[in-house]
């Protein structure tokens, strides 16, 4: 398709303009500046009121750019024009024209922000448009809002528990770029509006709790707040100010609805990404999960903590012969690597292609820990200079443990298979 895409420099513009790239779109993107030398680009301001310059067809116009400033005066006036102008556009050259507005869109809404974007909205329908509400965007580079909670939840001691809890409805920036793409080639809902964004619900302290548990790695203290005392540091603070916007923006949190994105995913062949594997810088758990079940399995092998470098060995192993995918292993396996002997029986036979591949991989980590130095140490004992009798000592132990381990399997073995299950339903 040919695009164009205005706001190509925000956080949603940026990366819809790599993904549309990489399925090979050709891209005309429309900002302030420049901001990637692969993409056409011609200058535009907002607040002009003048539609970009365009020479040639287009498919579609994805309408992204947006006056963000907490010390607007306007009242969406300029943002008005801007549109009527796209729409004309769009109609000169026969384009789909696609806005991306705010789940916070409605002509009651209880900040400026929320009845500017319905504003616009009714432009859109009026002119046959279609109109994108997405959830609480995250994931990917750290940009607008998803920065701005990262860093608050790395910079704090401690972060609000807002209570009532305000419910959200996240969407992984690339999930919601790819949607936007497929409406822009395909038919799009008779309404015009669709709600890109989670299925169900989540706390917005849960969110923040992702944040540090998944993109963080740290622990986060949250301290109860009532959302009442947001409300009245918002009547408090002065119009046009830089804190006034912010206070607008948690407004507009506490006031969002639950909405049913069931129809629009459906509509868009759609599946969002679950939230801990969204949060990973790549996108994605999958190489992070990987990681894990080597380092578990290596440590059952070699009876120490795997080297960083056999690891990653492992990791390019599974890549390439095993399609890259982690076999999600149960918890229990790795955070105790010794459990992994309760596995390594026929006692879970009746899972059988579960069962041959974790014996697959196993029987890979043994080969590649037996071409390290640590494999050299533990099967070959290079350092030891125990004499015979102490060989046989451990000779005798390992076969004693060997007959526990067995044991311990059979009569365990309602419990494992629903570990293992367990584990399957939380992918």
């Amino acid at each position: 398709m040919r695009l164009l895409i205005t706001g190509a420099s925000g956080y949603i513009g940026l990366r819809l303009t790599k993904v549309a790239i990489a399925q090979g779109h050709k891209v005309l993107t429309a900002s302030r500046r420049r901001v990637m030398s692969a993409t056409s680009w011609v200058p535009y301001e907002l607040q002009s009121g003048i539609a970009p310059a365009v020479n040639g067809p287009l498919d579609a116009i994805i309408h992204l750019a947006a006056n963000t400033s907490p010390l607007a005066h306007d009242h969406g006036a300029g943002e008005l024009v801007a549109v009527q102008a796209l729409v004309k556009l769009a109609h000169t050259l026969r384009a789909r024209l696609i806005f991306v507005s705010s789940q916070a869109a409605a002509a009651s809404a209880p900040t400026s922000y929320g009845r500017i974007k319905w504003l616009l909205e009714q432009e859109i329908v009026a002119a046959r448009g279609f109109i994108v509400r997405p959830g609480l965007v995250y994931g990917g580079p750290l940009h607008g809002l998803f920065e701005t909670l990262t860093n608050a939840v790395r910079q704090l001691p401690a972060m609000p528990a807002f209570l009532p809890a305000p419910m959200v409805q996240p969407v992984h920036v690339d999930d919601l770029a790819t949607g936007l793409l497929t409406l822009a080639a395909g038919p799009g809902p008779s309404n015009g509006i669709l709600c890109v964004a989670a299925r169900e619900p989540i706390g917005f302290t849960q969110f923040l709790q992702t944040i540090a548990d998944s993109r963080l790695r740290r622990r986060a203290l949250f301290v109860p707040m009532p959302t009442f005392l947001v409300r009245v540091a918002l009547r408090l603070t002065p119009p046009n100010s830089r804190a006034r916007g912010s206070l607008e923006r948690l407004t507009s949190l506490f006031e969002l609805c639950v909405v049913d994105s069931e129809p629009s995913l459906q509509a868009l062949g759609l599946v969002l990404r679950p939230l801990a594997s969204g949060m990973q810088p790549s996108g994605s758990e999958r190489r992070r999960l990987l990681l894990a079940e080597g380092a578990a399995l290596l440590a059952y092998v070699l009876k120490m903590k795997p080297a960083s470098g056999v690891v990653r060995r492992h990791v390019r192993v599974i890549e390439r012969l095993r399609g890259g995918q982690a076999l999600h292993l149960p918890r229990l396996l790795k955070r105790w690597p010794l459990t992994i002997a309760l596995f390594d029986t026929n006692a879970m036979a009746a899972d059988a292609a579960w069962q041959d591949e974790f014996k697959w991989r196993l029987h890979a980590a043994t080969a590649i820990g037996e071409a390290t130095v640590q494999g050299a140490q533990r099967f070959l004992a290079v350092e030891s200079s125990e004499g015979m009798l102490g060989a046989s000592w451990r000779l005798c132990g390992a076969v004693a443990a060997e007959l526990i381990w067995r044991t311990l399997a059979i009569a365990l073995k309602p419990w494992l298979r629903r570990e293992r299950f367990w584990c399957e339903a939380q992918r």
